[in-house]
Formats: C-alpha cells, structure tokens, sequence
C-alpha cells in the first residue's frame, strides 16, 4: 500500500471561506431590510402622529364653532351693530348674557398690522372696558368669542387699533362704534 514516509498533499478548504463569505452577505442583507424595515416604521408612526395632531386641531374647531353657534342661538340676545362713518368695514356683536360670553363677527376689516391688534370694548357706565382682542384673515373677516363678567351690560361696544396684546384703556379713536339693543 503506500509508504509510511511519503508526505500527504493537503489541499486547503474552501469551505470555512465559502461560509464566512456566505453568512456575511446573509448578515448584510438582514442588515439592510431592518434598516429598511425601520425606516418605514418610523414614517408611519410619524404620520400617525401627524394625523393625531390634525384631529385633534379639527376637534377644536369643532367645539370652537359649537361654542359660538350655541352662544348665537340663545333666547333674547343682545345685539350691537358696529359701524364706521358710512364706510366698512362693520360688525356685529352679540351678547350671551346666559353663558357669559360676547360673540363678534368682523367685515371687511383689512388684518392689523403686525406689531398692532383690534381690541374689543365694551362701554359699562361711563368707560370702555376691555372684551378682548383679535386679529382679521386675508379675507378681512373673523368671528371670535370671549368670556365676559357675570351680569355685564353694555350701553355701546367698540373697536380699535390697539399696540399688539392690546391696551387697558383705548388708546386710539374707535375704527366701529355702535349701541346695544335690549
């Protein structure tokens, strides 16, 4: 058979090579699809979280609105028509004595500028107090609720151009000017 002292020819192994080569494109692609994977994880819980965020943003202008159309239907509302000399822009200002609440609707009345605000006033005995302030949208309209003191009553209601967040006094001549009906 064969001699004792003849050297044996070792060829080397492919196999640990083949295998290390082929466990570490299977590393690589599992490495790409859980970033992949990931990443389209991540996109859908932020749009989640964006679509949260939209409903509850509508949530609030639903109730906004509610809260304005229950104050408009209240029995015997006060109403205060504002005007300018002859001119718009104009407004409407009613009082929900049950609920506390003034609602206004402005027309045609161009947004302030940016360092100024409209302030609302409402005149008790002989001075305006403050209802609130607001601002128009381009289409120089708006409609705005505000709380007002138990048992409040205007003789006249007003609006101004008031420096941004508004004045505790008016600080110039009122834009509308009106009275209150009963």
């Amino acid at each position: 058979f064969g001699d004792m002292n003849t050297p044996t020819v070792r060829i080397p192994s492919r196999t640990p090579w083949l295998t290390a080569a082929g466990s570490s494109i299977i590393a690589i692609t599992l490495a790409v699809f859980y970033l992949k994977e990931r990443a389209e994880h991540d996109d859908v819980r932020s749009a989640s979280a964006e679509a949260h965020s939209q409903l509850a943003l509508a949530q609030q202008r639903i109730a906004e609105a509610d809260s304005v159309l229950a104050a408009l239907l209240a029995p015997d509302l006060p109403t205060a028509t504002l005007a300018a000399a002859g001119r718009p822009p104009a407004a409407r200002v009613y009082h929900n004595r049950q609920s506390n609440s003034v609602v206004a609707l402005a027309f045609d009345l161009p947004p302030a500028p940016p360092d100024r605000t409209y302030q609302l006033w409402g005149m008790a005995g002989a001075q305006f107090v403050s209802i609130g302030t607001f601002n128009t949208a381009g289409n120089r309209r708006t409609v705005v609720q505000f709380r007002v003191p138990l048992g409040a009553r205007y003789q006249e209601s007003a609006i101004t151009e008031e420096p941004a967040g508004g004045s505790e006094h008016p600080t110039s001549p009122p834009l509308l000017l009106g009275g209150w009906g009963s």
